[in-house]
């Protein structure tokens, strides 16, 4: 199985970066397409912010080159590293779902929220004034020359304003949040059914949607990339593993159905510190059988 998981190049012009989230290692990734302007998919959160300029200058990416920031949603964790570094680059534009843009520009009600789920773990969006941001949605495209057009995909279940990014070039498709939560240490992605905004029909229904793509690449968030062969096997892995939650769903009450989930798919979740990885853990599978209504 190609699982990349440590901070390098992809092939020749798409680069992983390890954002460290949370302020902790292979937690979120960003992807950095090198076309005649600069493509990045997600760059974090806030804190991740220096990080990315940092690299941007090692990598010798001026401040003259333009930079494309493409924003999966609204959740802090993957638009407020966008918002912090548009305003400091002033050479870049961040493109993302109507809905995402505009809690970027009036970040309070998110703020709010994103603080009462997470406390100090909260990433702060930064409000970002409308000329650094473009609101886009299927069928758009984005030419960042060099033949990388980046193609924009509708796929709520995760948020209603989610979209993935497909490269058309080298089969590049960047996942956000709508493919699960992936541990390269054990090779499987979960749901990623944080509430209140997840949907089970509409995840799924994204998922069986991206894989008729056949992408050659794939890249989560959370956390790392898959290559080769092994990308349909984690894409198919990803819905078995989601319809085994419903049907852990369909055949429990709601303590009970949680408890199973959490107890069946705990250590397949090696993200994040033992303590956040409890609190994620029961998240997502609360988020997923608040859906459900059980």
């Amino acid at each position: 199985m190609v699982i990349i998981s440590d901070e390098r190049m992809i092939d020749d012009e798409l680069m992983m970066v390890d954002v460290m989230g949370w302020m902790s290692p292979k937690t979120t990734s960003s992807y950095i397409v090198y076309g005649r302007e600069t493509g990045i998919f997600d760059p974090g959160g806030r804190t991740s912010g220096e990080g990315i300029i940092k690299r941007l200058n090692e990598l010798k990416i001026s401040g003259e080159q333009f930079i494309n920031f493409f924003v999966s949603h609204r959740h802090a964790d993957h638009s407020a590293g966008a918002a912090y570094l548009v305003k400091r680059l002033k050479n870049g534009i961040i493109h993302a779902h109507p809905i995402t843009i505009a809690n970027i520009l009036d970040p309070d009600r998110i703020n709010r929220a994103t603080v009462e789920m997470y406390g100090n773990m909260g990433e702060i969006i930064e409000s970002v004034s409308s000329e650094f941001l473009h609101s886009i949605t299927e069928p758009n495209k984005i030419d960042l020359g060099r033949g990388h057009v980046i193609e924009v995909i509708n796929t709520p279940g995760h948020t209603s304003d989610h979209l993935m990014y497909y490269d058309q070039k080298n089969g590049f498709l960047f996942l956000g949040d709508g493919a699960g939560l992936f541990s390269p240490e054990t090779g499987i992605p979960l749901p990623n059914s944080f509430p209140p905004s997840f949907r089970y029909d509409e995840y799924r229904n994204s998922l069986l949607r991206i894989m008729s793509y056949e992408p050659k690449i794939i890249g989560f968030s959370h956390f790392g990339c898959v290559k080769g062969d092994d990308v349909k096997r984690i894409l198919e892995l990803s819905l078995n593993i989601l319809d085994d939650w419903y049907t852990i769903a369909m055949e429990n009450e709601r303590l009970t159905a949680v408890q199973t989930i959490f107890e069946k798919y705990y250590d397949d979740l090696r993200l994040f510190s033992p303590d956040f990885r409890n609190q994620i853990m029961n998240i997502i599978a609360e988020g997923f059988m608040r859906n459900l209504k059980k």
